[in-house]
């Protein structure tokens, strides 16, 4: 365990270099070079088929919630949705229910505000067509549209950051208990 101490000991200026340029190169790409990201969501009321209002329907809601996370990869959907809202490639959107209040959210995460809010209605207003017409849900209704979102979306850069500190830190010590040479330093004019 000395020696291992003595290899980390000898090594730490070179561990710290490294481990502080890999922290400057992680800041720089996430202050500089990450894009932000905004989030949209609209959100619908609908009663899977055979449910009414005073039954728990909750995993026919989530099934239901399931089967329209899988329409958004028809190319029949896509069409569709393309023909009212324009998207810039980057947008990604999926589905998420809940059983006990009979309500399916649609988020969309992407880099365009604009593009992002009109996408997100399109995909719903669609969303709900396809719902009452192919898996027969009823009651549906609209209860929040997306907007254009003003807030962007905060990815946690400081934690980015410290993460790619420590982490880094760990990894050149562990190279240098590993590789690092345990000889002792010559110390003159002491006995």
């Amino acid at each position: 365990m000395k020696k291992l101490r003595r290899k980390w000991k000898n090594a730490i200026g070179f561990v710290l270099f490294f481990c502080l340029a890999i922290t400057a190169a992680m800041a720089y790409y996430m202050y500089c070079l990450v894009p932000e990201i905004y989030r949209a969501e609209y959100t619908f009321f609908a009663l899977p088929a055979g449910v009414s209002t005073e039954e728990n329907g909750g995993e026919l809601t989530r099934m239901l919630a399931r089967d329209c996370d899988q329409l958004l990869a028809t190319p029949d959907f896509r069409e569709k949705v393309m023909e009212t809202a324009q998207s810039d490639g980057s947008a990604r959107l999926y589905v998420k229910g809940n059983g006990r209040s009979h309500t399916i959210r649609l988020t969309g995460w992407g880099y365009d505000a604009d593009i992002l809010g009109a996408l997100v209605n399109a995909a719903g207003d669609e969303m709900m067509a396809q719902a009452e017409s192919v898996f027969q849900a009823t009651a549906l209704k609209t209860l929040t549209r997306a907007e254009t979102p003003a807030q962007v979306w905060k990815v946690f850069k400081p934690a980015a950051v410290a993460v790619a500190f420590v982490v880094s830190f760990v990894l050149f010590s562990l190279l240098a208990m590993l590789f690092g040479t345990a000889s002792r330093r010559i110390r003159y004019g002491r006995t």
